[in-house]
């Protein structure tokens, strides 16, 4: 009988410590997910301001790219630059910075870092959309030509795409299928 006591002891006790971990770990969520991930930005804000992770330094600095704080995103993105993991991304991100910033020949410098390293879909329209875009703000038309081709064939679809070649032709005086690619993606923009 002993014997039959001391397990169903163990069960017990056993029992109660998983209660008391799956608390643990509920509550501990909760007070990470009310308190400090409650959104992506005061996460990101979290982990690259107050624990020093600078993991999330590129995604921080691009969300303030996002809200145009060009300025607060800038230091961000170059450190970013350095430091592990070295990603595609960070360098797009940061060659739209200067893109929007007026600094084309830096955006096309930073940008063709990012050619060997590993892109995804995205990052691989996104770079030729810079590419395309800061080679039409230098004045070659030609090569900006081939990246926003690169871009349209991955997506056709993009309204930004299509308003950024629409921009190149107008500045090479092609005003007539400048207006028929700004009706294009007027057109897109209808049915999304």
């Amino acid at each position: 009988m002993s014997a039959k006591l001391l397990s169903v002891r163990r069960k017990s006790a056993t029992q109660i410590i998983l209660i008391a971990v799956t608390v643990y770990f509920a509550v501990g969520s909760y007070t990470l997910n009310a308190h400090l991930w409650h959104d992506q930005e005061t996460f990101l804000k979290q982990e690259v301001r107050h624990f020093a992770n600078y993991i999330y330094m590129g995604d921080y600095a691009e969300m303030m790219l996002k809200k145009k704080q060009y300025r607060d995103a800038e230091p961000f993105f170059r450190r970013s630059l350095n430091t592990p993991p070295i990603l595609a991304r960070n360098f797009i991100n940061y060659g739209a910075l200067l893109i929007d910033t007026g600094r084309p020949q830096e955006a096309l410098v930073t940008l063709e870092h990012a050619q060997p390293l590993t892109m995804g879909y995205k990052d691989r329209i996104d770079w030729n959309n810079n590419m395309g875009a800061a080679l039409t703000l230098i004045g070659n038309y030609d090569r900006a030509h081939e990246y926003f081709e690169n871009a349209l064939a991955l997506d056709p679809q993009s309204v930004s795409l299509n308003r950024n070649l629409a921009y190149l032709l107008f500045r090479e005086g092609r005003t007539e299928e400048a207006n028929h690619r700004l009706k294009i993606s007027e057109q897109i923009k209808r049915t999304d």
